[in-house]
């Protein structure tokens, strides 16, 4: 599968540019391969449409465009109720996910 949509092979191109280097070891293995580029910033990638327009089709493809340009990447996949709750706050005023870091 490759990257279709212009404005994904757009992101992809963006990302992969500002992919850096990092300590990758075989004495630290969580840190990906040796010579393995890491994404450290970087705007996310929101894919929305109908059922059957392709938003899989793209992901994958972004992702193995990355993966080819040598970055390592790491991937969430949610539902929209869940990622609508994620960004709701609990009453603090502060976003869900922050409250979660701090525990």
């Amino acid at each position: 599968m490759t990257v279709e949509h212009p404005a994904v092979a757009e992101w992809v191109r963006t990302i992969a540019a500002s992919a850096v280097g990092h300590a990758a070891s075989t004495l630290v293995p969580h840190f990906g391969k040796a010579g393995q580029r890491e994404i450290t910033h970087g705007r996310s990638l929101l894919l929305w449409g109908s059922t059957g327009a392709g938003k899989a089709h793209q992901a994958y493809g972004a992702i193995r465009a990355l993966t080819s340009a040598g970055c390592g990447v790491r991937w969430h996949a949610t539902t929209a109720a869940d990622l609508y709750g994620e960004m709701r706050g609990r009453g603090s005023g502060v976003p869900a996910a922050a409250d979660r870091a701090d525990t």
